[in-house]
Parts: structure tokens; sequence; C-alpha cells
């Protein structure tokens, strides 16, 4: 099976996770073996058989996730995969941390199963109840006008993303919001009352977006970076567009 950088990072981390573990067996065996009290000898045994338990149980889930990375096909309930998305990144994520592994990757595997498994439900909603929700570094960091607060103040240069999210919005009456932070974005979910979001951002914000928003359905569409971080990043408009077709109902895409 030929594995992209984003499977290799997420093996990498799940066998070091195993390896901890594996370590944990050996430890309580050597204490058993020298422990003569029949009461710590049960007592250890019961640890063995967790760790061994953990063990296999997490090889499990790292083939059910790679296999919908893969084959992009779920074989089973996707809100159960979601919701093992949602308890397996924070464990991975502290791992990358501790051992300063590159965590970018990792972020990139998270965020395409969760679109995986988000896309097999199957889910239809009107176009009036989806929301774009996008980061401000998406304008054009010269321009003089602020779209943050209301998106078709944009005097439609051409000079960035802006003017093409307006011409999407009006195109298929969904909802846009444009956020400088988390507060702003959490504030435009509460407004807009979406069914659905789909999210465009780094992987970072991307993570923190899919694992907050738990009531409503979220896609994350990552940015274009060509400068860098948060400065005139940009977006795959027609990614964007077959979203919002691939989850409206069809017979409301009608011009």
């Amino acid at each position: 099976m030929d594995l992209d950088q984003q499977s290799k990072s997420f093996i990498q981390i799940t066998f070091l996770i195993i390896g901890v573990l594996i370590l944990g067996v050996f430890l309580n065996a050597y204490v058993y073996s020298f422990f003569s009290i029949k009461a710590y000898q049960i007592l250890f045994l019961i640890f063995i058989f967790l760790f061994l338990f953990s063990i296999m149980a997490i090889l499990m889930i790292v083939l059910f996730y790679l296999r919908i990375y893969q084959y992009r096909k779920i074989l089973g309930n996707p809100d159960w995969f979601l919701k093992g998305l949602h308890l397996l990144y924070p464990l991975m994520d502290f791992i990358c941390r501790i051992f300063c592994f590159s965590y970018s990757p990792l972020q990139r595997f998270f965020i395409t199963t969760n679109n995986i498994c988000i896309q097999s439900k199957n889910i239809k909603v009107l176009p009036e109840e989806i929301l774009i929700l996008t980061p401000h570094c998406l304008q054009k960091s010269t321009c003089s006008v602020r779209v943050t607060h209301d998106p078709s103040y944009c005097k439609q240069c051409g000079q960035c993303n802006v003017n093409e999210l307006v011409q999407l919005q009006n195109k298929y009456h969904v909802s846009l919001a444009i956020a400088t932070g988390g507060t702003l974005a959490r504030h435009a979910i509460q407004q807009y009352h979406p069914k659905f979001i789909l999210a465009v951002a780094c992987e970072r914000d991307l993570i923190s977006g899919i694992i907050d928003v738990t009531q409503v359905p979220v896609i994350g569409i990552l940015n274009i970076r060509p400068n860098g971080p948060c400065k005139d990043t940009k977006v795959n408009i027609d990614q964007l567009e077959y979203w919002i077709r691939e989850i409206s109902i069809k017979e409301r895409l009608v011009f």
C-alpha cells in the first residue's frame, strides 16, 4: 500500500504509543516476577491484560482509519469514527509535542478523514442553511476595505478570493462569514444557525473548529499560503463550489 506523508505520520505516532504500552507490559512483568504477595500478582496480571488489550484496540483502530483514508469509504456508522477522531487527536497531538514531531501531516490526516466521515453521512441541506466560514487573511493585506463585518463591502477588484466568495454567496444563496479569530467564528455560527459549515483555514484552526463544533457537521478546507501563514492566503473556489453542490438539496440549485 502506497502511503503519503500524512499516513506515515499517523502510523509513526501510533506505533510510538504502542511502544510505550509494550514497555509498560515489560515493566509490569518484571515487577510481577519479583513480588510474592498474591494480591499484587493478581493486580499486575490485570494491568498486563489491560495493556495488551489497549495495544490490540489501537492496532484495530489504526487499521480502520487507514482504510478510510486510503479508500475513502466508511464501513459502519460514520458517527463512531468521528467520535473516535475527537478522542484520538488530542492524545496524538500531545505525543507530537512531547517528542517534537511535525504535527501538520497528522492534522491533515485527521481533517481529510473527518471530511470522508462527514461526506459518507450523505447530509443534504438547503443552500441557505450552509455557512462558508473563512479567515480574514484571505483578504488582500493592503486592501483599505474591511470585509470582516460584512463581505458585501468588497469592492470586487479581483486581487483576492473575497470577490469570488461573494459571488458564490450570491449564486447559491449560502451564508458567508469572514472571521478574525475563534470568537468571531463562534459568533457567526450563533448568528446564522447553519446546519452545515464549510470551514476554510490552516490546519491548526481547522482542527480546533472541527473538535469544538460538535453540533454542526464541518467540512475542513485547507487554505493556500503562497506568502506564508496569515497573510494574503487563498482558497480553491472550485473545491468550495463542489462541496456546496455536494451537500445542497438539488432541487434548489436551479438558476
